[in-house]
């Protein structure tokens, strides 16, 4: 497999790591997406899961190393600390990004599950190299409505008050037209009662009052012999 740069070239570049150096690699969060024209090149168009293969990114003395990792393979590049004018983590709700701007205005983009932006910021920390965090907020996705018909209609109105619940049928609102007429009819079922009972009484009242007078005072101790 050729490589981007030499050993040497590589060394030069980003430093040498020795043996016994802290290791600080993020393996397999990072999916590349563009700016850097070798692996544009390396990739012919081709995506790194179809050609099965992962990013490596990996701290070194004076920058970092990118690895395009494949089985036991690797197509490395080397981006010194002095080349990145800036970095951004930016997190989205589905799919994020990790973004080198360089000092020659161009942008390495890797994109990265949103799931795994925790690894991200915790390998930046641990590198100490200074970010901008962007969160952005997902669209609210607006659903259709109806528009609200704020017609007024009279007619119905002016049926409704003298016949209650027709004028909602000549609008078509047959569930609120049957709902009055059941309530109305039992409201006016036991009003009828409350009415009528009263009468009942007030009548039964009148007609007793009359028919008990004949035998009034005629009691045992009124009578003489």
């Amino acid at each position: 497999m050729t490589m981007t740069l030499t050993k040497a070239d590589l060394t030069e570049k980003v430093g040498k790591k020795f043996f016994l150096a802290d290791d600080y690699t993020l393996a397999a969060k990072l999916n590349y997406d563009n700016g850097i024209p070798e692996f544009d090149t390396y990739l012919d168009g081709k995506t790194l899961k179809e050609i099965n293969a992962v990013i490596h990114l990996t701290k070194y003395p004076k920058g970092l190393v990118i690895k395009i990792a494949k089985n036991f393979s690797s197509f490395p590049f080397g981006l010194p600390y002095s080349e990145i004018k800036r970095t951004v983590l930016s997190e989205k709700a589905e799919k994020s990004n990790l973004i080198f701007e360089t000092v020659d205005k161009g942008k390495i983009i890797f994109s990265l599950k949103t799931a795994n932006i925790l690894e991200v910021k915790q390998f930046l920390d641990d590198i100490h190299l200074k970010y901008d965090y962007e969160k952005t907020k997902s669209e609210t996705v607006k659903k259709d409505t109806k528009p609200v018909n704020n017609t007024k209609h009279g007619v119905p109105a002016l049926i409704s008050f003298f016949v209650p619940g027709v004028g909602q049928l000549i609008k078509g609102h047959f569930p609120k037209a049957i709902v009055i007429w059941v309530v109305g009819g039992l409201v006016g079922f036991f009003l009828w009662w409350t009415f009528i009972a009263p009468f009942i009484v007030w009548v039964w009242n009148v007609y007793d009052a009359y028919n008990s007078n004949e035998n009034w005072g005629n009691s045992a101790d009124n009578q003489t012999e």
